[in-house]
């Protein structure tokens, strides 16, 4: 039996998730990358869990495991790159568990993703339309118009003019080209939609009206996003909670106007402290010296230990530190918090 976009609509509208428990559940997370030089841990136990309707950002300096963590809770990694351990359970189904075929009917249906690239993204030689209406027939009962009539509907959604439907990706602004690859996304009102950067190629005016329309679907059709970007000023604005990754690792979790007001791993705090507020008073923006570390051969202890000025010594450099829990919500993984792992070390010295 067929399935008509009004029907569609209406049945995606009924869902009511229960918000009292996680609905994407990443648990000692470990991905690999297999290079001549050696193994690359380029996520090494990372776990984290997203509410229903929550915005939950992940931030930090290019290379520190971000998007291959989006790539990973997708199932869209290629080798060189390989899941070497832990979890990903989404309504308590192990996403990592799942065969080829009971992930193809899960991935639009449940979660879907927003690549960074929109033009790597789109098929160059298929119209907007056609790529929109290739998901829905794949995934619902629809003849080719009902579909064509959800895809135009879809395109109104996310500010497109419908009667670009038949428009290739290259006559399409960068904008558009964005909105393009959200409206798929939405295709199917998944309950979890993954956003990889999805703001990075574009100028600040549309990436301001690209994050304004994102939190008007997400208020309409009450979706979760883990949004990912290097944009720590952006996610503040737009996440309710946050996790900061340095080196592979998840280093610190907080609601984002808490990380925002009293971070406390050094390395958070030096992020914040490197960009410009808009109010208050003009003041001196500090970079982080040195490097990220060769995840090849990462430094023992702390990984941020070699750039940070307020290491322990003998113990920063020796003993690696685990998420402690510093308020209702907030975790960090610094020894500095630890006060009695800090108080032996200095007493040692």
């Amino acid at each position: 039996m067929s399935v008509s976009a009004q029907s569609l609509k209406q049945a995606d509208a009924n869902r009511t998730p229960d918000t009292s428990k996680p609905l994407l559940e990443v648990r000692n997370l470990e991905v690999e990358y297999w290079t001549r030089r050696g193994v690359v841990r380029a996520v090494d136990g990372v776990s984290f869990d997203i509410r229903p309707n929550e915005v939950f950002g992940l931030a930090g300096e290019s290379g520190c495991g971000k998007s291959t963590i989006a790539h990973a809770v997708t199932r869209v990694l290629k080798p060189p790159a390989y899941i070497t351990g832990g979890e990903v359970l989404f309504n308590n189904e192990n996403i990592l568990a799942m065969n080829d075929e009971t992930l193809r009917g899960f991935r639009w249906e449940h979660l879907s993703i927003v690549f960074q690239s929109a033009m790597n993204s789109l098929n160059p030689v298929l119209t907007v339309g056609e790529q929109i209406i290739d998901v829905l027939q794949t995934h619902r009962q629809m003849n080719k118009k009902q579909a064509r009539e959800r895809a135009r509907e879809l395109l109104n959604v996310v500010g497109i003019d419908p009667n670009r439907i038949d428009s290739y990706p290259h006559q399409l602004s960068g904008g558009m080209r964005q909105r393009v690859v959200i409206s798929i996304a939405l295709a199917l009102n998944p309950e979890m939609i993954v956003m990889d950067e999805p703001t990075t190629a574009l100028d600040v005016v549309v990436q301001k009206q690209i994050i304004e329309e994102i939190q008007e679907l997400k208020q309409k059709f009450g979706f979760s996003i883990l949004f990912i970007t290097h944009d720590l000023s952006l996610l503040v604005e737009f996440s309710d909670r946050i996790g900061i990754m340095y080196a592979g690792e998840l280093i610190e979790v907080a609601p984002s106007r808490e990380l925002f007001s009293a971070p406390k791993h050094p390395y958070t705090q030096r992020l914040m402290s490197s960009f410009p507020t808009i109010y208050g008073p003009r003041q001196e923006l500090h970079g982080i010296a040195g490097s990220p570390p060769d995840l090849i051969s990462p430094p023992s202890g702390c990984r941020f230990n070699p750039r940070c000025d307020v290491a322990i010594a003998g113990l920063c450099q020796q003993v690696h530190p685990e998420l402690l829990q510093v308020g209702p919500l907030h975790r960090a993984a610094c020894h500095l918090l630890n006060e009695e792992a800090a108080d032996y070390a200095r007493n040692t010295q």
